[in-house]
């Protein structure tokens, strides 16, 4: 179906569980053992099983917004696979899917190798929206994605040097306290580079001195409901 669908730009995929490059060369056709999509914009995958192999089985060459959430995971180092595809570069574009994002939301996706985790973000050079979900349905993000940023963010604040995710405008954020929000708010405003949007779950119980300071640091705050947990095109950026 997907072979005969070259017009595609947005495509869901659930419970799609690990995938061989052998398996599917069946139907795909003689030694033509990667699929390529080029009109795909938006990709979606939630499953309760991380699809290991599945970007060396696949080339979306201008994909722009992707939603990665691992509902269970039976071992860390599965997610360390998944992240680890998602870095390697594709044999039918030469580069990595992250490379041409503008949206990317992860969960569930335990990663605690922090190279790896930095290596994605040195990627993601486009990326203007990064959505975070650390506790959303029994999907826990490992807490390596937060300390990545904020380690280097800090670490290059009020120097002439470009940080991770240079064209980051804005925020989604699950599962944070707001002590954690106001640290990565404040740490990416000192690279000089700050967000300029942060979206909040509604269910997030945040204190009133938190709301208060965050209304003041950015120039949009909102919060958002399941529905619009997955409206990537409610968030929009002010220019």
């Amino acid at each position: 179906m997907l072979r005969e669908s070259p017009g595609l730009e947005s495509l869901s995929l659930n419970q799609i569980g690990p995938v061989s490059i052998e398996s599917q060369t069946s139907w795909r056709g003689g030694n033509d053992t990667i699929l390529c999509l080029p009109s795909l914009r938006r990709l979606t995958i939630e499953t309760n099983d991380p699809p290991v192999n599945f970007f060396e089985c696949f080339a979306f060459p201008n994909l722009t917004r992707l939603t990665l959430c691992i509902v269970y995971q039976e071992s860390p180092t599965h997610g360390e696979e998944v992240v680890q595809d998602l870095l390697r570069p594709s044999p039918a574009t030469g580069r990595s899917v992250l490379s041409g994002l503008q949206s990317l939301r992860i969960a569930g996706v335990c990663c605690n190798d922090r190279a790896t985790v930095a290596g994605v973000y040195a990627t993601l050079t486009n990326l203007q929206t990064l959505s975070l979900d650390f506790e959303t349905r029994g999907m826990v993000l490992s807490r390596g994605w937060y300390d990545v940023l904020t380690t280097q963010w800090e670490s290059i604040a009020n120097a002439n040097e470009e940080p991770l995710l240079p064209q980051l405008q804005a925020l989604k954020l699950i599962g944070l306290s707001g002590k954690d929000m106001r640290h990565l708010i404040e740490v990416r405003a000192a690279t000089r580079r700050p967000v300029r949007q942060v979206y909040v779950y509604e269910e997030n119980d945040l204190a009133q001195e938190d709301k208060s300071w965050i209304k003041h640091n950015v120039d949009t705050f909102e919060y958002f409901d399941s529905i619009m947990m997955w409206a990537e095109d409610h968030f929009t950026f002010v220019n």
